[in-house]
């Protein structure tokens, strides 16, 4: 999916099996406690928007690699009022039933259409067969259909799907940060995170990034990317390979020189010490161990006297 993706790729999480990676999310196994939705709030939501069920509808023909993707948004054209935010946002996935996913997508067309009011319109791009929705007043477009190799996209935002159908004219696999933050993992692996921080803090315009911090150790100041790479063993092992891409800081200049040594005053001869004229002192001959030893060990006890009438 990698080379599917624009190399205008900010943010992306990818999977070799969207079937395999639903189950072990809805079980815990996916870091469910960090992630912001429970399972079953999506299956819900979808089910009352949209009226169809993830389990019966939707996970039969996904169970092949799946990518999801935030772009940097592109140029919206000129508006009165000034342009709207842009979700930027693409799903990619492999299906397994084409038939399945058609079907599905044609229901969802019919609901756009009569519960939400959008305009459904088919349409083509460079050979490519698609299908778009349009907001009223315009203030969102999304846009699904099928790239070379059972490949169902789908896009939301203005100006989203030029940038990957038929293909992007420069992938995400070929961006230097990406090679260097999931070129060492293993091959082949179960897919991977990359988070682009360096685009991130200049891309404007866009609806699902939030403002980064630009200070301290996870900042834009300090990394420039993060990678993480998942790589499943066996059924109990599994190898997470995180890179992160660290900001160069400038080239260093030269040291400075070192001071010169100040000059050192020489030390004048001391003058000679006259003889002394007192006789020397009268040396005490040392102490008799014998004698200082009997002397400290000694006690002296008196016993008490008791007057007898």
């Amino acid at each position: 999916m990698t080379q599917r993706l624009p190399a205008d790729t900010l943010l992306m999480v990818s999977t070799g099996d969207f079937q395999q990676f639903w189950e072990d999310f809805t079980t815990g196994q996916q870091l469910t406690a960090l992630f912001p939705i429970q399972p079953e709030e999506i299956t819900l939501g979808l089910q009352s928007t949209t009226g169809l069920v993830l389990e019966e509808d939707l996970l039969p023909w996904l169970e092949g690699e799946f990518a999801l993707g935030v772009l940097a948004p592109p140029p919206a054209p000129d508006a009165p009022g000034g342009a709207l935010p842009n979700p930027a946002l693409v799903m990619m996935v492999k299906t397994n039933d084409r038939q399945a996913a058609t079907n599905a997508f044609k229901r969802l067309d019919e609901v756009m259409a009569s519960r939400y009011r959008y305009t459904v319109e088919a349409t083509e791009l460079s050979g490519v067969p698609m299908t778009r929705w349009t907001a009223p007043f315009n203030s969102l477009s999304l846009t699904h259909g099928w790239l070379e190799g059972d490949v169902l996209f789908f896009t939301a935002g203005q100006g989203v799907d030029e940038l990957v159908a038929p293909k992007p004219n420069r992938a995400l696999a070929s961006v230097p940060l990406f090679q260097a933050t999931t070129g060492s993992a293993p091959r082949p692996n179960n897919g991977h995170f990359f988070i682009d921080l360096k685009g991130l803090a200049t891309a404007e315009n866009s609806l699902l990034l939030p403002p980064l911090p630009t200070a301290g150790l996870l900042s834009t100041e300090a990394i420039e990317a993060i990678g993480v790479t998942a790589t499943v063993l066996s059924d109990r092992q599994v190898r997470y390979d995180i890179t992160a891409a660290l900001k160069r800081g400038e080239r260093p200049g030269p040291l400075p020189a070192a001071p010169s040594p100040a000059p050192v005053a020489p030390t004048p001869p001391a003058a000679p010490t006259p003889p002394s004229s007192s006789p020397p002192p009268e040396t005490q001959p040392p102490p008799n161990n014998s004698q200082r030893s009997a002397a400290s060990s000694i006690s002296v006890y008196r016993r008490p006297v008791h007057k007898t009438r």
